[in-house]
Parts: C-alpha cells; sequence; structure tokens
C-alpha cells in the first residue's frame, strides 16, 4: 500500500485569518493584561494575610512567655516561617504585577528572543510563574500562620503557683508551700534542695504572694 502524501494547506479563510488577527491582539496586550491580573491577586494575597494575622489580637495568652518552652518553640518557629513565606509571597506577587527594572535596547531584544512579540511573550510568561509562585508561597504562608496561632490559642499555660511570705524573728522567708501539718509550715525556697520547716508558734506575720521578690 503507497502512503498518500500529505495535502497541502488550503488557501486562508475569513475564520483563520480572524484567528490570525485576534491572537496578535491577544499577543499585544498580553503583558498589560497579565499584570493587571496580578495586581488584582497582590492586593488579595496581602488581604489574606493581614486577615489570618489579625487573629493573633483576638485571643491568646498576654505574653507568650506564659506558653511552656517546647510550645512557644513550636509556635515561634510556625509564626517566624509563616510569615518568611508571606513576605517572599508578596514579593513574587509584586514582581508579577510590576515586573523587574532592567534596561533593554532594541538589539538585545532581537538577539535574545527573536522579535518584540517574543519578548512580550516572554514577559507575559515570567509574570505568570512569578504569581504562580506568589500563590503557592502565600498559601503555604497561611497554613503556617494558622498553625501557630492556633498552637498559641490551644497551647497549654505555664502558671505560676502562689508563694507563701512568712515574716519569723524578724526575718521573710519566701516559697512554695510544700506542706502545713503538725504544727508547722515547709516551704520550698528557691535554691535550696530540702524544705525550710517553719514552726506556727514562731509565724508572726504571712501573705500569699504571685512571686518571691
Amino acid at each position: 500500500m503507497t502512503a498518500q502524501p500529505p495535502r497541502p494547506p488550503g488557501p486562508p479563510t475569513p475564520s483563520s485569518m480572524q484567528d490570525v488577527a485576534d491572537f496578535a491582539t491577544l499577543v499585544a496586550t498580553s503583558l498589560t493584561d497579565v499584570r493587571s491580573t496580578a495586581e488584582k491577586w497582590r492586593t488579595g494575597l496581602a488581604a489574606l494575610i493581614t486577615l489570618t494575622t489579625t487573629a493573633l489580637l483576638i485571643k491568646g495568652p498576654e505574653n507568650a512567655r506564659d506558653l511552656s518552652t517546647g510550645w512557644r518553640s513550636a509556635v515561634t518557629a510556625a509564626l517566624i516561617a509563616g510569615l518568611s513565606l508571606a513576605v517572599a509571597g508578596l514579593w513574587r506577587a509584586l514582581e508579577a504585577a510590576a515586573g523587574t527594572p532592567e534596561a533593554v535596547t532594541l538589539d538585545a531584544i532581537l538577539a535574545r528572543h527573536g522579535s518584540v512579540k517574543a519578548f512580550r511573550i516572554a514577559q507575559a510568561n515570567a509574570a505568570i510563574t512569578a504569581l504562580r509562585s506568589a500563590r503557592r508561597l502565600v498559601m503555604a504562608s497561611i497554613v503556617l500562620l494558622t498553625i501557630g496561632i492556633l498552637g498559641w490559642w490551644w497551647a497549654p499555660v505555664t502558671e505560676d503557683a502562689p508563694v507563701l511570705n512568712i515574716t519569723t524573728g524578724g526575718k521573710s522567708v519566701c516559697g512554695e508551700v510544700d506542706s502545713a501539718d503538725h504544727g508547722a509550715i515547709r516551704l520550698q525556697v528557691r535554691g535550696e534542695a530540702d524544705p525550710r520547716t517553719i514552726p506556727l508558734s514562731q509565724v508572726e506575720n504571712l501573705a500569699v504572694a504571685a512571686s518571691c521578690p
């Protein structure tokens, strides 16, 4: 069986000529359209990050030092990573919307791209790539920020036990109450291995305090 040679293309039709004209218009406006879209995405991504980080102010420990060391380290790592990705994402979105300023000449454009049209297409494709990267970075940052915020909200808070300040023999002794029975109070004084025993008969004054001086 003999293979038939390919049929030559037919003459252009009004429809095909219109497609060519429409594509030329699309290429001419592609960079402007992409950057306009990227600007809207940049505004939206910035709003999402602002909304997410605002949640830090709604509720949570008054001070991050109230968290245990492990939780504080985890929350800090998540928030720092989230904020870093947010900055990187917004930077990429800005590149997509505004481009990267550079000096170009016609000779350089023709040498690298072959035509001004190809140069415009390359810039539009670069903006699209930057916008996709920005969206991924911002979405990852929102996930990490949300994890950090929820961890800050729900992490167990380390609460200092109240201490007792006892005056005996004209001197003050402060520490956590270890026990109080058999006519004596035993205080665990900071820096001492064993509780200090103070007979109730020698107590001149006592007061509950949030912390020892």
